[in-house]
């Protein structure tokens, strides 16, 4: 019997007398069956589909994960985190907060990067501190921050302070409303470890300060959080990690 040019479906010969025509049809419906499906291997939301070794047939490729990049690895595609260049910085996340009481940001931190860079422009609805706490499984860590910062108030007043076994780090100082903006270091957040956090800050009623922190529970965190004392934020949150030569 004849068969398609490109896939080998067989048809009946010009010539050929058909006395089954609905067998004729299953075959042929059954073999167009067949080819659709190897042509079409996805069976999950975001799959996507490569030419394999064998003809007419392709292979299902899973979707990656958060951030990770499609690339070529034995001559395949694959999915897979990429390599930094230098120890420059990674972009991770941006978050844009809009009236909100709380922005978290979870599955930020990771073994991928051992400091991370967050920087932020919000603007406060109400004259309050704006707040920063780390977080895991979905939880912020409530308790032994301590800090010692050193600020500029407006008028050119300076004053320094250490605090001990607080419930969070004042990602700004002066409980006023407007911009706040500033840019943080957090050392090794993902290490079951003392966490680093070092930054600078500035309020829109002119107060400047540099500040050094450390969370002094040894747990792995994996993401944080950042909040007023009162009212809402919003503007813009960026988090990028530092890359490993």
């Amino acid at each position: 019997m004849a068969t398609t040019t490109n896939y080998g479906w067989t048809t009946p010969d010009d010539t050929a007398l058909v006395k089954d025509g609905a067998a004729a049809i299953r075959t042929l419906g059954s073999s167009v069956d067949t080819t659709t499906k190897a042509l079409n291997p996805e069976t999950t939301l975001g799959d996507i589909a490569y030419r394999s070794s064998t003809a007419n047939v392709k292979t299902r490729l899973g979707i990656g994960t958060t951030n990770q990049v499609l690339t070529v690895v034995g001559g395949v595609p694959a999915w897979a985190t990429p390599a930094g260049s230098g120890n420059g910085l990674t972009f991770i996340n941006k978050y844009e907060p809009s009236a909100v009481s709380t922005q978290n940001m979870n599955d930020i931190f990771s073994s991928t990067y051992k400091y991370y860079k967050i920087v932020w422009s919000v603007v406060m609805s109400d004259a309050a501190e704006l707040q920063f706490r780390l977080r895991v499984s979905g939880s912020d860590a409530t308790t032994n921050y301590n800090i010692s910062q050193l600020q500029v108030q407006s008028g050119g007043t300076v004053a320094g302070s250490v605090e001990t076994a607080i419930g969070a780090i004042p990602a700004s100082y002066g409980a006023t409303s407007g911009i706040k903006s500033g840019e943080m270091i957090v050392f090794n957040p993902f290490t079951a470890t003392k966490t680093g956090i070092n930054y600078q800050h500035y309020s829109e009623n002119a107060r400047s300060g540099t500040t050094g922190g450390l969370h002094t529970d040894a747990t792995s965190y994996t993401g944080c959080s950042f909040y007023p004392a009162t009212g809402t934020i919003t503007g813009e949150i960026s988090v990028y990690g530092f890359n490993r030569s």
